[in-house]
C-alpha cells in the first residue's frame, strides 16, 4: 500500500522505496522509482517555470493517484498467494495468461487488479477463498 506519510515538504520529496513505494508480493521497486522519479521532475519543473515557492504537494497527489491502487490490490493479491501458495502456483501455471500478466506488473503493463479479477473470473473454483459465488 501507499505510505500513509508526508511524500513531499517544501524542499523535500521522497521517491522510489524512500517513499515507500514497493510492491506487497515481489518487493520490487524499481518500477516505483523511476516513475516516481519521473513525476517528482515534472512537478520541480512546473514550480520552476511558474516561479512558484510552494510545497510539493502535487507530487504526492500525482504518486497517490498513480499508485495506489496497484498498491493496494499487491497487498490483498500478496495476502492470497502466500496463505495458499499451491493453489495459486497451480492456477498460474495452468492459465499462461495469468503468469504473463503477473510477470508484466513489474514494467507497469499491467496491474494486479486485473490480475485478480482473471483469478476471480479464470480460477475461482481453485482457489479458496476467493468465490464470486456466495
Amino acid at each position: 500500500m501507499c505510505p500513509k506519510g508526508k511524500l513531499a515538504g517544501r524542499r523535500t520529496l521522497l521517491c522510489g522505496d524512500a517513499g515507500g513505494f514497493v510492491d506487497a508480493f515481489s518487493r520490487e521497486g524499481i518500477a516505483y522509482a523511476i516513475r516516481s522519479g519521473q513525476i517528482a521532475a515534472e512537478k520541480i519543473a512546473e514550480i520552476i517555470k511558474e516561479k512558484r515557492t510552494s510545497s510539493m504537494g502535487s507530487y504526492e497527489k500525482a504518486c497517490r493517484k498513480e499508485f495506489d491502487e496497484n498498491l493496494q490490490y499487491s497487498h490483498t493479491v500478496s495476502k492470497y498467494i502466500y496463505k495458499f501458495p499451491a493453489q495459486f502456483f497451480n492456477a498460474f501455471i495452468r492459465d499462461d495468461r495469468l503468469l504473463d500478466q503477473l510477470l508484466d506488473i513489474p514494467i507497469m503493463k499491467t496491474t494486479y487488479k486485473k490480475i485478480l479479477f482473471n483469478l476471480l473470473r479464470n480460477s475461482y473454483h481453485h482457489l479458496p477463498g476467493l468465490s464470486l459465488k456466495n
